[in-house]
């Protein structure tokens, strides 16, 4: 009891609860902080690319080449689909192994 007495001595109450609450205040704003970082896309490497708009370089029924994001990468669908260069798709997944793109058509 005497430390605490000794640590609050010569503080007026207002000036304590004021330090209290801008604490408290701090630590709400850092936790918000870190949850908005925690919820934005991910911008960089493979995994950006889901989601994303693609262009057609070249296909023939399931696979060819697409424009996304500046690059030419390699593609497929599960499906044979017919489609001319320059028709805007949809990247939807990843295979990772091999870096080909799943898509589907807009």
């Amino acid at each position: 009891d005497k430390e605490i007495e000794a640590i609050v001595a010569g503080h007026t109450p207002a000036l304590l609860w004021g330090l209290g609450l801008s604490c408290a205040l701090f630590v709400v704003l850092c936790v918000y902080v870190t949850v908005l970082v925690y919820r934005k896309r991910i911008s960089t490497g493979a995994e950006s690319l889901t989601g994303s708009h693609a262009k057609i370089v070249d296909w023939n029924g399931r696979g060819g080449h697409v424009r996304v994001q500046g690059e030419v990468w390699a593609a497929e669908t599960d499906e044979t689909i017919e489609l001319k260069p320059g028709d805007r798709v949809t990247v939807t997944g990843l295979q990772e192994e091999e870096l080909v793109l799943k898509i589907k058509a807009e």
